[in-house]
């Protein structure tokens, strides 16, 4: 699961023309939600986005700068 989904989202990155620094990054972040919710990226729902950002913010203390990162890469 954790590879197919990560060079999908790696090509997809390289595509944008995203700098390898920023793939590194988005990628982290998303394997964290994957993590939080146990879930394939394909069975995250907005709700799923939703309560993760909210228990981030409201958590884990996330500054508004990283927020808007893992706002970016999903």
């Amino acid at each position: 699961m954790m590879n197919d989904w990560y060079e999908r989202f790696v090509k997809a990155l390289q595509l944008n023309d995203k700098g390898e620094r920023t793939q590194h990054v988005y990628a982290r972040t998303v394997r964290m939600l994957i993590e939080f919710h146990r879930k394939s990226p394909d069975e995250i729902i907005e709700k799923d986005l939703q309560n993760y950002f909210l228990h981030r913010k409201n958590i884990s203390n996330w500054s508004a700068k990283t927020m808007q990162i893992a706002y970016c890469c999903y």
